[in-house]
């Protein structure tokens, strides 16, 4: 039991040091958005698609929902590369 506490505190003091050292470089809005993602999943029968992976092989993949020229609604995924 002691070893899972000291687990649980040693795993919150690194989340506050990188809490802390991320609020020296980024906006609280970035900090918000890191927090709390948004936009995540795919949208049932979107009007577009697009697929992309990188040369690391990460792949993001987008969907959005358009009408009259406008984005009404977009999400993505991303799968890492290794996390299959």
């Amino acid at each position: 039991m002691d070893d899972e506490v000291f687990d649980q505190e040693s795993l919150e003091r690194l989340q506050s040091e990188m809490l802390e050292e991320a609020r020296k470089i980024y906006s609280e809005k970035v900090i918000d958005h890191w927090l709390n993602p948004r936009n995540v999943g795919r949208i049932e029968e979107p009007q577009g698609m697009g697929k992309a992976t990188g040369i690391c092989g990460d792949t993001r993949e987008m969907t959005l929902r358009i009408r009259k020229g406008r984005i009404l609604d977009i999400n993505f995924l991303t799968e890492v590369w290794g996390r299959r």
